[in-house]
């Protein structure tokens, strides 16, 4: 069943669909899809609804040469009247990935990094990069994920998640077996027709993704929206960290920590504020100082932010993980903000309104 025979574009009369988004959090496809169907054809389509044809196939886009196409299975529906007659209002969701993602109600035994690569090997998922992973030491694991357990579990219970769900409910305990880092992501990516399966560290295939740039802050910028998330991550604007405190005899003192010397080559592109914070502790001895700013520097090293931003009529699929480098400008002389810098796509959601297309982005930085 497709919507028609129509492509979903704002360079045209949208003439039986409206209010259309499609949301990608996983890759090529959308995981979520939401539009109303109306006019003579909303008939056509919920009789076959009500024949049980799930299936929709669609395309959406700025011209005939940027076309999204989706593939998807409705979800739920709903119908009402108007004086153009019936509306449905359509809620679907990736097809290709519901097929692959079925529930199942079992049990895995082992590492958890060990029953990761179990249930890729059942769903005949297509892998595309799979990063090696190491587990995690109980001792090492956040309070929130240890809970009152006594060490990392050896059995896993499915209870009838889905593949991408339950996977995702273990990668908290792995960590990468090439560099010890933690904050695995895992999404779809489309080659030569070809849905396949990726789950490594942000940083690890970034050489091999597309770079979208944008300007915020210009009378040219096509960045309708940019909002930055600055409560998480206090020390990503400082070059240094610096410990004040009052020794034995009440004199201040202080002691520093990082410095621009210090700072990773590409945290060196994206730190544009060359200062060093200031910090007012009690502490009772040199060495207490200096550890807690050697533990704020490292703090800062491991911080990243997360920014919401919307653009309008671009024109160029944003896929997961794309890179985004931002330019971000503010004040009378256009100061460079320390927001700018390199970000990769962690959600995307795409939507037609009064004959533009606005593309929603969630970025979130890469570590320094």
């Amino acid at each position: 069943m497709k919507i028609g025979d129509f492509i979903v574009t704002p360079e045209y009369d949208p003439k039986y669909v409206t209010d259309f988004s499609i949301k990608r959090l996983k890759g090529i496809g959308g995981e979520a899809l939401d539009f109303n169907v109306y006019d003579d054809t909303a008939l056509e389509f919920e009789f076959q609804l009500l024949q049980g044809h799930r299936n929709i196939q669609g395309s959406y886009g700025l011209n005939s040469i940027n076309i999204f196409e989706f593939d998807a299975l409705v979800t739920s529906w709903k119908m009402s009247f108007r004086s153009i007659g019936c509306v449905l209002a359509i809620s679907a969701t990736n097809k290709g990935i519901v097929n692959m993602d079925s529930t199942k109600s079992c049990h895995y035994s082992g590492t958890p990094a060990d029953v990761i690569k179990q249930v890729i090997k059942d769903e005949k998922l297509e892998c595309g990069y799979i990063e090696p992973m190491a587990d995690i030491p109980h001792s090492e694991l956040p309070e929130d994920i240890r809970k009152d357990c006594v060490e990392v579990p050896r059995v896993f219970h499915r209870n009838g998640l889905s593949a991408l769900a339950f996977i995702e409910s273990l990668l908290p305990y792995c960590r990468s077996a090439l560099n010890g880092k933690t904050g695995f992501v895992m999404y779809f990516q489309k080659e030569n027709d070809v849905l396949k399966f990726y789950c490594h560290l942000p940083e690890t295939t970034k050489k091999n993704s597309v770079t979208h740039v944008f300007t915020v802050g210009s009378d040219e910028s096509n960045v309708t929206s940019f909002s930055l998330n600055t409560n998480l991550y206090p020390f990503r604007r400082g070059v240094g960290v610096k410990i004040q405190y009052h020794d034995a005899n009440g004199n201040l003192q202080s002691v520093s920590a990082g410095g621009v010397d210090k700072l990773p080559t590409k945290a060196k592109s994206v730190t544009s504020v060359e200062q060093v914070q200031t910090h007012v502790s009690n502490v009772a001895s040199l060495e207490e100082a200096q550890v807690l700013a050697d533990y704020m520097w490292s703090l800062k090293l491991l911080a990243t932010m997360q920014v919401e931003m919307t653009v309008v009529d671009y024109g160029k699929f944003i896929n997961i993980m794309d890179n985004v480098e931002v330019f971000v400008y503010v004040g009378p002389t256009s100061s460079r903000h320390y927001s700018s810098g390199m970000y990769f796509v962690s959600e995307v959601t795409d939507s037609i309104n009064d004959g533009h297309l606005y593309t929603s982005l969630k970025l979130i930085s890469l570590q320094m």
